[in-house]
């Protein structure tokens, strides 16, 4: 009798703890549950709730009232849409997804680091009106990725969120971004357009460098300061304006940018090592607001220096 007793105890605490791990995708599975004070400066409680599921997302939820999207499974779309795929007993070969801008009534407000990095058949993706911040690496890695659209309401961009998306062909980054992260879009091969909506001011650490397809590119007339290795190797870039308030271009800021053949600066104040070598071969530099004998070049700007002779 007490071996039996035990056995159902025993079967009973399996069952639980079965249930508690299936893959449930339903509104409002939560794992662990929630924790108190998580992020706080000021020393009050935040309400947490982690690790949440609903269609795929995995999420949290702050204080009943903001959530932040952390993952993405991309499996559900196989075992939900059967439109996903080219053929039942195939792979998952493309999803496009809208974000849903509300879960359960609550506002997405965030896309956490690495959310959607390294997948190959994410497609498109639409962040919608509410979100304000993007983690780093939110995107990194999305091999199959051509189309993103971003919201107005994002004000807060990280690094390397969409670096090494080599078939993205486009961008549009809103007005709220006025300093572009670094390494955003680098090693996006096919990227041929960006567009700025707001008044950039400045563009961080290889931001574009290797976007072998982008030809031209309006920086706008606020940029003040362009990093180290921003546009390098962008390999069909034949023209760019640094306007009249940009004071600084970074070391091999358009080194090997082998069609880049028109520069024209401002009131540029120093120009680092390398950042415009290996240009076209006859490139012609004009300087409209600058002193040109105020002007500090670095090494390997043959370009730059023959305009300031």
């Amino acid at each position: 009798m007490k071996k039996l007793a035990l056995l159902l105890i025993l079967t009973l605490a399996l069952t639980t703890v079965l249930a508690s791990c299936s893959g449930n995708y339903d509104e409002g599975v939560a794992t662990p549950g929630t924790e108190d004070g998580e992020g706080t400066t000021d020393g009050t409680d935040i309400d947490v709730k982690y690790n949440l599921r609903y269609e795929g997302y995995t999420y949290n939820i702050y204080d009943g009232k903001e959530i932040e999207i952390t993952k993405y499974d991309f499996d559900y779309v196989a075992e939900n849409d059967a439109e996903a795929l080219e053929d039942e007993e195939e792979e998952l070969k493309t999803v496009s997804l809208v974000i849903p801008d509300k879960i359960n009534g609550i506002a997405v407000t965030k896309i956490a680091q690495n959310a959607f990095e390294k997948n190959s058949v994410l497609v498109s993706v639409a962040v919608p009106e509410g979100v304000i911040e993007i983690g780093n690496e939110a995107f990194w890695y999305s091999s199959a990725l051509e189309s993103v659209k971003l919201p107005d309401s994002l004000k807060v961009l990280g690094s390397r969120v969409f670096n090494y998306c080599p078939v993205l062909k486009s961008i549009e980054i809103p007005a709220n971004i006025t300093e572009i992260p670094a390494y955003l879009c680098e090693e996006n091969f096919a990227l041929e357009s960006v567009t700025f909506k707001g008044a950039v001011t400045k563009i961080g650490k290889n931001a574009f460098a290797y976007c072998a397809s982008l030809k031209a590119i309006d920086l706008g007339a606020e940029l003040v300061t362009v990093e180290e290795g921003a546009f390098k190797w962008c390999s069909s870039l034949e023209s760019v304006t640094l306007g009249a308030k940009v004071e600084t271009v970074g070391a091999s800021a358009f080194a090997n940018c082998a069609k880049l053949s028109a520069i024209s600066f401002g009131q540029v104040k120093e120009i680092g090592e390398s950042a415009f070598a290996n240009c076209a071969k006859g490139a012609v530099a004009t300087f409209t607001g600058s002193d040109k004998t105020t002007v500090i070049v670095g090494n390997y700007n043959d370009v730059i220096k023959s305009a300031l002779a």
